[in-house]
């Protein structure tokens, strides 16, 4: 084949591979969500779509594949013939073109540009200057030694914070060693001198390995070792784990705060990037922290809650998986992806999802609105949803209703039902305010939807 045909396949190929599978399946060739068309499947729920990886599987026979292995099992056709159906379905060839293709002439002057382009949505420029997941977790592991690397130093957490999660957090010495919560370290070149060199005997890296991990970043046009440096704030350093254990990102919990500010903020360093005198500055990426239980005693159930502190007492107390979403906007960017790999990990898919947010989304519509939007995502998953809520005299979060034993007083109900009652109040306010819901907040106060919870929600939960 000449090489104008093949650069042509190339960037058809290339825009096929960035439609939404899941259009394609459920809207193109009308599937039935969670129906497996490979195999005779009567029951809903063993084929799932995970629209961000670009990838099909059925549990029940184990076919699986992006969109083009998908027509190709589904219209018993090759390759070729695949991308190009999909092209043609999407506007991004013309029929004439395929002809063309595969004729023995060649292209029409003009004859080879594609008609329409799709982009990768799910591109993250940010991303592209992140360091390697493996070279992160060095950097951190490194890093969450805190001032104990410094010669003569022998502790990584102060003991005011270790008291603090002792006596606030309730957490055992066993625990804390376990999570590796440490103290931020104060930036000096003195640290900096003994973190590089742990860097070094420990990995092997030199400073150069700290572009692209988030918090550090560097004197623009300095190449000496003194060049980096990093975010410092005085607090408690809470490493973010993968489901492997590695340390992807880091939180800490600020010592002191002014009114207004977050008690929580991440190790970031993207700052840096809108300095003229500083450089390589990379953002935290908001990674999704994941709790792994002792014995993992319910395979089929996975908690969400948003907080590390939360996750691991629900992994202790509940004895399952728990995933920490650390802001309650960020679960969008990873939370199907760590969802499909631990279920990749166990060899079967999760039946149920139980989602733990404070007592508080009682008045707090942000809290719902986000609860709502991701209830709406797992139902792709194609698993039983549940929300757990308790009232707030027994604890806001559900670490502190753990702690208290109050966990009696946690009560469920299916996160559709939830939702749909919760968006019933909301309409119900708008309708009776003429205005939308935050301008009706904004001018009555919370108490007025925490009213219509009370009265209309609390009861489901009880009956």
């Amino acid at each position: 084949m000449d090489t104008t045909k093949e650069a042509f396949f190339q960037e058809v190929l290339e825009n096929v591979r960035n439609v939404s599978i899941r259009d394609l399946i459920l809207n193109k060739y009308e599937l039935q969500p969670g129906r497996c068309p490979f195999h005779n499947d009567r029951t809903p729920g063993s084929f799932s779509i995970v629209e961000r990886r670009g990838q099909y599987k059925c549990w029940s026979c184990g076919e699986h594949g992006d969109s083009i292995q998908f027509v190709r099992e589904t219209e018993k056709v090759g390759f070729h013939e695949a991308v190009f159906k999909i092209a043609l379905l999407y506007d991004i060839v013309t029929t004439e073109q395929v002809s063309q293709y595969y004729s023995h002439e060649g292209f029409k002057e003009g004859a080879t540009k594609v008609i329409r382009s799709y982009e990768n949505l799910w591109k993250d420029e940010i991303e592209e200057h992140r360091a390697e997941p493996k070279v992160i977790h060095h950097v951190f592991d490194i890093f969450a030694r805190g001032e104990s690397v410094i010669e003569g130093k022998e502790d990584k957490l102060s003991e005011a914070h270790r008291q603090h999660l002792i006596a606030e957090r309730g957490l055992s010495n066993e625990e804390i060693d376990k999570m590796g919560y440490f103290t931020i370290p104060s930036r000096s070149s003195r640290y900096m001198k003994f973190f590089l060199q742990a860097l070094e005997d420990e990995y092997g890296y030199d400073h150069h390995m700290l572009k692209g991990v988030p918090g550090f970043y560097k004197k623009k046009d300095d190449t000496s070792k003194r060049a980096y440096t990093f975010l410092s704030k005085k607090g408690i350093g809470i490493p973010v784990k993968d489901l492997d254990g590695n340390i992807q990102g880091v939180q800490i919990r600020k010592d002191v705060t002014k009114k207004g500010e977050s008690r929580y903020i991440w190790l970031s360093s993207s700052f840096a990037n809108d300095e003229d005198t500083m450089e390589f500055g990379t953002g935290s990426g908001s990674p999704i922290h994941v709790s792994i239980p002792k014995e993992n005693k319910y395979p089929y159930l996975i908690f969400i809650t948003e907080g590390i502190f939360k996750s691991e007492a629900i992994a202790k107390k509940y004895q399952a998986h728990a995933l920490s979403i650390q802001g309650i906007q960020n679960w969008k960017h990873d939370l199907l992806d760590v969802l499909q790999d631990l279920e990749e990990r166990q060899g079967h898919p999760f039946a149920n999802v139980m989602v733990m947010f404070d007592a508080d989304i009682a008045s707090n519509i942000h809290v719902f609105e986000a609860t709502r939007d991701m209830v709406g995502v797992l139902e792709e998953m194609q698993v039983n949803i549940h929300y757990a809520w308790w009232e707030k005299e027994f604890g806001k979060g559900i670490d502190d209703v753990i702690q208290s034993d109050y966990t009696s007083q946690v009560k469920k109900i299916s996160a559709i039902t939830f939702v749909s009652q919760y968006e019933a109040i909301i309409q119900e306010l708008e309708e009776q305010h003429g205005m939308k819901i935050r301008d009706v907040l904004k001018e009555f106060g919370n108490d007025v939807i925490e009213e219509l919870f009370n009265e209309r929600i609390k009861p489901i939960f009880y009956s």
